[in-house]
């Protein structure tokens, strides 16, 4: 009996430590972000994230101007990025040919999945290595367009962030024209 109530105490002081240890934490994303607008698009943003001047980028690579905006903190960055789609292909295709540009950058694919974001909407959500960077796109095709918003960071901070980063990569949200 002894040894089943030291064993008993033993698992519960090893939970204790595992939940002090646990670096998850809540976030109120009406409370820790701000809601970010641009045209038809909106998204929330941490905002312990600051605004970059678009054209500042990235300078070793030439910029076009479907960079709408960048969000930046440390080694993190959020990049809305819209484009017009010319082929006239079904989004299954579309989507197939977003894969393509993606990897043709050097990235590894790692996940495709279709998910349903915050406001009930469905958008591809793509998760792509290069190197030492980790990146998640989130992608919507909307009346001959392509809107995408692209988190990325390190490779070994990514795992730890996205947690968190998802609850404001969700929000992300393109009004319908009219809307």
């Amino acid at each position: 009996m002894k040894k089943i109530i030291k064993f008993a105490l033993l698992v519960v002081a090893c939970m204790v430590v595992v939940a002090c240890g646990a670096k998850n934490k809540t976030v109120n994303i009406t409370k820790d972000g701000t809601v970010y607008e641009y045209a038809n698009v909106s998204f929330t943003y941490p905002n312990s994230f600051k605004k970059q001047d678009a054209t500042l980028y990235n300078e070793s690579e030439e910029l076009s101007d479907h960079v709408k905006t960048i969000f930046a903190k440390d080694q993190e960055e959020i990049t809305l990025m819209i484009d017009p789609v010319i082929e006239n292909n079904k989004v299954e295709e579309l989507i197939q040919l977003f894969r393509v540009e993606v990897e043709t950058t050097g990235a590894t694919i790692i996940s495709n999945t279709k998910v349903t974001l915050t406001n009930g909407d469905g958008c591809y959500e793509i998760v792509a290595e290069n190197k030492d960077v980790k990146a998640k796109y989130m992608v919507i095709f909307e009346e001959g367009y392509r809107y995408c918003l692209k988190y990325k960071t390190t490779t070994k901070d990514y795992d730890n962030k996205i947690i968190n980063m998802d609850k404001f990569l969700y929000t992300f949200a393109v009004k319908e024209q009219g809307e």
